[in-house]
């Protein structure tokens, strides 16, 4: 006696669990960007609202900046407000920032306690709102460390300095390399601060892109997480799909056809066209 083929249901429900199974199995093999000497906390906290006057914006990473780094503050108005900045003393971070770095091939992680401020010096605050910070960097292994920081300023208005003008200093040419460099290689993707918004364009460099932005288009991982599970959800929607036709198509197997009557097809009965006949 032949054993019936399986359900053909069941088939297409067991390779439904291998191809999720394999999906979830690639994401979760995916190595962890690259990142070193991020942007670890600052003062104000990102996202955070300042009431009071400040004069200076602390921006604390897990490695000291490099010493052409670029610092940008804009105001809600879109000038520049930064006078300046200059390294300051490390101190504890409020937690421990982990980081993945690459040894021999192999991406380890590592945790930093310690935080290397840049301070940034503000020449003044001309209005209430938004304001700005974007920085340009490379970490001590080549790579470059760029993105924005934001804060609201709900605090009284304070003038500029006399004599002083609103700086139109650009991101040194090594520093821009550097990044396109990073872009180009598929190494790691673009950084981004703690608890900061999407970076935003500097309108005090024209022709040059902001420091946290990266060109339209661009991806620096090359294959994006998130495109690998639009795949895999394609795929099991597809085999979903066949599944439900495959149970329906087994469910009618062995139905009667109905067959419709039309009225012109009828039969008569036999008395009728016993009469008929005679």
């Amino acid at each position: 006696m032949r054993r019936p083929p399986p359900a053909p249901g069941r088939c297409v429900s067991g390779l439904l669990a291998v191809v999720l199974a394999s999906a979830v199995a690639a994401l979760g093999a995916a190595p962890p960007a690259a990142a070193h000497g991020t942007l670890a906390m600052s003062t104000p906290a990102a996202g955070s609202t300042v009431t009071e006057p400040l004069a200076a914006v602390e921006l604390y990473f897990t490695e000291r900046v490099a010493d052409n780094a670029y610092f940008a503050v804009t105001a809600p108005g879109g000038g520049r407000v930064d006078h300046g900045w200059t390294h300051g003393s490390p101190a504890p971070l409020d937690e421990p920032v982990r980081e993945y770095v690459l040894v021999d091939g192999k991406f380890e992680p590592r945790e930093y306690a310690t935080g290397f401020p840049a301070v940034v010096t503000l020449a003044h605050l001309p209005a209430v709102g938004q304001y700005t910070v974007s920085y340009l960097s490379v970490a001590s292994d080549g790579e470059p460390v760029r993105g924005t920081m934001s804060f609201r300023y709900a605090g009284r208005v304070t003038t500029a300095p006399q004599g002083w003008r609103p700086p139109t200093t650009r991101p040194d040419p090594s520093l821009v390399a550097a990044a396109e460099r990073h872009a180009t290689s598929g190494h790691g993707s673009p950084q981004s601060p703690v608890g900061s918004a999407a970076p935003a364009a500097s309108p005090a460099s024209p022709g040059v892109a902001a420091p946290g932005t990266a060109p339209e288009g661009e991806e620096g991982s090359g294959w994006p997480g998130w495109l690998g599970v639009a795949a895999a959800a394609a795929v099991a929607a597809g085999v979903a799909g066949v599944v439900g036709w495959r149970r329906r198509t087994a469910a009618g197997v062995g139905r009667p056809m109905s067959v419709p009557r039309w009225p012109w097809t009828r039969r008569r009965p036999a008395g009728r066209v016993a009469r008929a006949s005679a």
